[in-house]
């Protein structure tokens, strides 16, 4: 089986996009929570 680069270069660029929204909602998501448990309170 090839496998062509291109693919292959599709494949990282979606899994380095994933990181980073993964990333970024770690960062913001618990933020959000922890404002809305504030204000809650």
């Amino acid at each position: 089986m090839q496998i062509r680069p291109l693919f292959i270069m599709r494949l990282k660029i979606i899994f380095k996009l994933c990181l980073f929204w993964l990333e970024w909602q770690i960062r913001y998501g618990i933020d959000d929570k922890r404002r809305t448990d504030e204000t809650r309170l």
